[in-house]
């Protein structure tokens, strides 16, 4: 196990059990095939590299949340989402239950519950949600003219 401090957290996680839980995962887009979601996993290569860094840090595949949606809201050619990814691990001391800037484009945040359920982790998980901007790729930028601008 490996520990962090990060967004207020005080954190132990097992890289090597959280990339096997992943790699039992479906993938967002064989789960889900909207607009949205195929952006979202299309985008995740061009992701800034403090985003790819974080996801790298706890080996979680990127392209494979355990729930995702976005906020129709749109800035600079982004669009806000938010999501929720699972680790392996436990949370040993948190101070609130804020959410945390770690860039521009990305707050997140800590939780010991796991919102939703998937066989693929233990309940010796738990739960990093993020809210942040991806770059829109899709051909279709209907649906990103369509959300509200910020």
């Amino acid at each position: 196990m490996d520990k962090i401090i990060i967004a207020g957290c005080e954190i132990e996680y097992d890289k090597i059990e959280t990339k096997k839980a992943y790699e039992k995962c479906k993938s967002l887009i064989h789960i889900c095939n909207c607009i949205s979601c195929r952006n979202y996993y299309n985008a995740s290569p061009y992701f800034e590299n403090a985003i790819k860094a974080l996801f790298e840090k706890f080996d979680i595949d990127i392209q494979k949340p355990v729930d995702m949606y976005d906020i129709p809201t749109s800035k600079d050619g982004k669009l806000l989402y938010n999501g929720v990814y699972y680790i392996v691990g436990k949370i040993i001391k948190s101070k609130d239950n804020h959410m945390y800037r770690i860039t521009d484009d990305l707050k997140i945040r800590f939780n010991n519950n796991l919102s939703l359920k998937n066989e693929n982790f233990s309940k010796n998980s738990f739960e990093m949600e993020i809210l942040f901007w991806a770059p829109w790729v899709m051909d279709d930028k209907n649906y990103i003219k369509d959300s509200w601008k910020i």
